[in-house]
Formats: C-alpha cells, sequence, structure tokens
C-alpha cells in the first residue's frame, strides 16, 4: 500500500500498543475487548466448573509417575508436554500480536462521534477476528484494520461475502489496490488510460486484481467505453448548466459542455461489490498524489478537444454532502 496511507512497520509491545488503542478511541474499546478477550470472558463459569475435576486427574497423574508436579510454577507436566507448550505459546504470542497490529490500524479511523447505535454482529467480529489471527504482513494488517473501524462505525454495512473476498488478498494484490485508488473514479471504476507505455496501472496489476475478486473483467484489446458522467455546476454563483466530470476520491476534474464539440469518453474496468466495499473504506483520509493529478491532466489534454479544463478539491461538508473549491484552469496546475 502506498507509504502516505500506511502507518510505518509496527514493533509491537502489547503493554504499550493497548494503551495507545484504548486512550485513542473509547468508542472502540469495548470491541477491542470482545475480540481479544470475548470468548475467555465467555467460558470463564465453564473453565471453573471444570476445575474441580481437571484437579482429580492430574492427581492420579502425579500417583500413578504419568506426571510429576512442580511446585513452582503450580503445574504438572509430562515428558512430551514442555515442547507441547513452547510451540502452542509460540503460536499464541504469534495470533495476538497480528489481531494488535491490525487494531492498531483499526484505532485512527473510529468516529467517536457517530451517533449509530447499532451493534457490530458477533459473527462479524469472530470472522475477523480469525483472520486477524493470520495476517503478519503490514500492509495486510492495515487494510484488515481500516475494515473493522468502518464496520464499527457503520455497523452491518460490510458484507460477509466481501469479507470471504478481502480475507483471500495477498500483500501484492493489496498493494496494486492502494495504488489503484488515485485513479478509481466515481466510486466504482478503474479508469484507464490507454497507454501501455506509461499505463495508470499496469496491465499485470489489474489482472491480479481481477483474479483478486475485485475488477469485474479485465481483457486488454476489449474496452468497456463510456461517456463522462454529468452534472450542473455552480462556481462563483454563476451556474454551469452542464459539466462533464471525473471525480475521484478527493479531485473533482470537468469539462464546460459548451466548450467542447464532443462528448469525452473513457474506458472503465468496473469493481466487484468486494472492491467498492474496499474502496470506500480506503477512499476516507486518502490524498491522491500530485504525481497522479498530474498524470489525470495529460491524459485529459491528450484525449479531448476542449478548450477549457478545471481541477479542484472535493471537500465534505458537515452535512455529509460534498462541494468542491479551489477551481483552477489545469494549464495553472504545477
Amino acid at each position: 500500500m502506498s507509504n502516505e496511507n500506511i502507518p510505518t512497520e509496527p514493533q509491537i509491545n502489547i503493554k504499550a500498543d493497548f494503551t495507545e488503542i484504548l486512550n485513542s478511541s473509547p468508542k472502540g474499546a469495548k470491541y477491542i475487548f470482545n475480540i481479544l478477550f470475548g470468548k475467555r470472558h465467555a467460558e470463564a463459569e465453564r473453565r471453573i466448573r471444570l476445575s474441580n475435576a481437571q484437579d482429580f486427574a492430574d492427581m492420579k497423574k502425579v500417583i500413578s509417575g504419568e506426571a510429576t508436579y512442580d511446585s513452582e510454577t503450580n503445574q504438572i507436566t509430562s515428558p512430551n508436554e514442555d515442547v507441547k507448550s513452547l510451540i502452542i505459546k509460540a503460536l499464541q504470542d504469534e495470533e495476538i500480536s497480528n489481531i494488535i497490529g491490525c487494531i492498531k490500524s483499526t484505532s485512527h479511523f473510529i468516529n467517536d462521534d457517530s451517533e449509530k447505535d447499532s451493534e457490530l454482529s458477533q459473527e462479524f467480529i469472530n470472522r475477523w477476528r480469525n483472520e486477524a489471527r493470520l495476517l503478519s504482513e503490514e500492509s495486510l494488517q492495515y487494510v484488515w484494520g481500516r475494515i473493522l473501524a468502518e464496520e464499527i462505525n457503520t455497523p452491518r454495512t460490510i458484507s460477509v461475502r466481501t469479507l470471504d473476498v478481502l480475507k483471500n488478498l495477498s500483500k501484492e494484490e493489496a498493494e496494486y489496490f492502494s495504488e489503484a485508488i488515485d485513479f478509481i473514479i466515481y466510486d466504482s471504476i478503474l479508469l484507464d488510460n490507454e497507454d501501455l507505455r506509461k499505463p495508470f496501472i499496469s496491465a499485470d496489476k489489474v489482472h491480479k486484481l481481477r483474479d483478486a475478486g475485485l475488477i469485474v473483467s479485465f481483457t486488454p484489446g476489449y474496452y468497456h467505453q463510456g461517456p463522462w458522467e454529468t452534472q450542473e455546476f455552480v462556481i462563483d454563483g454563476t451556474v454551469i448548466p452542464k459539466v462533464f466530470y471525473i471525480s475521484n476520491c478527493d479531485k473533482y476534474f470537468f469539462i464546460n459542455a459548451e466548450k467542447t464539440d464532443n462528448i469525452p469518453k473513457i474506458v472503465r474496468w468496473e469493481l466487484t461489490n468486494a472492491g467498492r466495499e474496499l474502496y470506500s473504506i480506503l477512499r476516507k483520509e486518502h490524498k491522491t498524489k500530485d504525481s497522479s493529478v498530474k498524470r489525470f491532466i495529460e491524459w485529459m489534454l491528450n484525449n479531448n478537444t476542449a478548450s477549457e479544463f478545471y481541477c479542484g478539491d472535493i471537500i465534505k461538508n458537515s452535512d455529509n454532502s460534498h462541494s468542491v473549491y479551489n477551481v483552477i484552469p489545469v494549464s495553472t496546475f504545477k
């Protein structure tokens, strides 16, 4: 994933990480405890009931010579128990470190001001935890952490089918999708600039995203083409009845329809449902790189005959609507 959107490599310290995570989001704390300790808490009463029975069984093993009792640790061990316990402890430590690595990404994106009252489903928590414990790559931990944050902010918005797709993402596929975010438009389409020498995203990477279940189809040479979308646009109080526009997560490019004789076209590759849901999560807080803006502009100038092109920043308003600010002619962008 892109360096500007990924936390640095975590040095796992369980005590320190818990303090940082829990302090950063009071709302997320209860879910974090559920994820890490829910099963143990639920089984605590059962453990107590079985304790006496286990004590009796252990005593019989010591008397028969099948095991020995260590008074310092208050444990009984068999000849193979030491190796077994070391393996179990190593696996448990690794899984806990992986889960904490995912949660570190979660805590930074939880909206504690959200008024959503619905709870996360236990099925989602269980599925998320089962996969999180296996993820050691930072880029995948980042994605999985963002998924949990999104579900905490808006419960029951991420489908189980999407989880099934995303849990199989490789580190490479996650990084390719992150690279593609700048060139995903209208929340659902990967834009193709039709340049084999300098593509927005290489064909090999798009193939991988298709195979990962994030893009519906991709076959070079068999392009899906369509027009730019249109809408009314108001700039400095002046209404432009119709503009052709392209928008990604935070940039808005448009052409005044009166300034062109042709309807601008794009080559497009549709995202799958899982791809759209993942994009809707990762687009938040994402900033399009200046180099990507320049590539957008270069592509626009080379593929359209309009006399004027404009670029602006998309800003989210307090009522969750969006406005475009800092509109400038693309000729002035440096």
